[in-house]
């Protein structure tokens, strides 16, 4: 939820990290230092993304730019090629991934190169459990109780404490 996003946002921008949203059709965090969300291609994302130290996001598009390395043709102004972070280990880039139903360790795989990358999931033991509704691209909890209850389960705590690790930083 948004307002779950504002607190780990605002608790890194009192650290003194510059705060970027990026996104399309999602509402604003509203203390973002720079606000991207719908005024950017994917090229500028892509540009956005490689200069970021951390990227926290959810399971979409962005959060599989941000763990890959991108190429840009400016001359023609198209996607090059993308090469994949899984040939090149020198990036400094940190990547935290908030997986709901999607099961981590198909996107992240268990190697050292694989350390700047970190998924964080709800532990209710219902992993990979999709179930397409009548509207598209909307996800429904089989259990029918909760939304999403998978995503509402991860609390800022737990996101910023695995981001301050991957960081190497102390609360």
């Amino acid at each position: 939820p948004l307002e779950r996003f504002r607190v780990v946002a605002q608790y890194f921008k009192d650290r003194g990290y510059t705060i970027v949203e990026l996104g399309k059709d999602i509402p604003s965090l509203e203390i973002a230092d720079y606000d991207f969300r719908d005024k950017t291609s994917i090229h500028e994302a892509c540009d956005i993304i490689s200069g970021c130290r951390l990227f926290i996001g959810v399971d979409s598009a962005l959060a599989n730019l941000a763990m890959t390395e991108l190429h840009i043709d400016r001359g023609e102004g198209k996607l090059k090629g993308i090469r994949s972070i899984r040939d090149k280990s020198y990036l400094d880039r940190k990547v935290l991934i908030l997986f709901g139903s999607q099961e981590p360790k198909r996107i992240l795989i268990d190697r050292p190169i694989y350390q700047s990358f970190v998924g964080i999931q709800a532990d209710l033991g219902c992993k990979s459990c999709l179930v397409w509704s009548e509207q598209p691209r909307q996800v429904d909890c089989f259990r029918h109780d909760v939304r999403n209850l998978c995503m509402e389960k991860i609390t800022p705590e737990m996101v910023i404490e695995k981001a301050l690790e991957l960081l190497g930083e102390s609360p």
